[in-house]
């Protein structure tokens, strides 16, 4: 969880407050940044769904797309409509 894990840190919100082996920013509703991805298990421009640990991130939208994909994390683009979390 380097390039935003590290930002949180340099302003004192590190473990103690998000303890997550994964974590989910959206940036109003024009994109996100996920970071602790072990897969994907669904994807197309209205759906994307991401296994993390112990989870299942489901976020829809309209015209969502990969970014980026590197070293489990990703940039996503498009309009975000929606996040939820299922235990797998």
């Amino acid at each position: 969880m380097a390039l935003l894990g590290n930002m949180l840190g340099c302003i004192g919100i590190g473990n103690d407050i998000a303890p997550y082996p994964y974590r989910f920013y959206v940036f109003g509703t024009s994109g996100a940044w996920i970071e602790g991805i072990k897969g994907v298990k669904e994807l197309s421009a209205e759906r994307i769904s991401l296994v993390v640990h112990g989870a299942v991130l489901e976020i829809t939208g309209k015209n969502l797309r990969i970014i980026k994909f590197v070293e489990g994390e990703m940039a996503l683009g498009g309009e975000v409509v929606s996040v939820s979390r299922a235990d797998k």
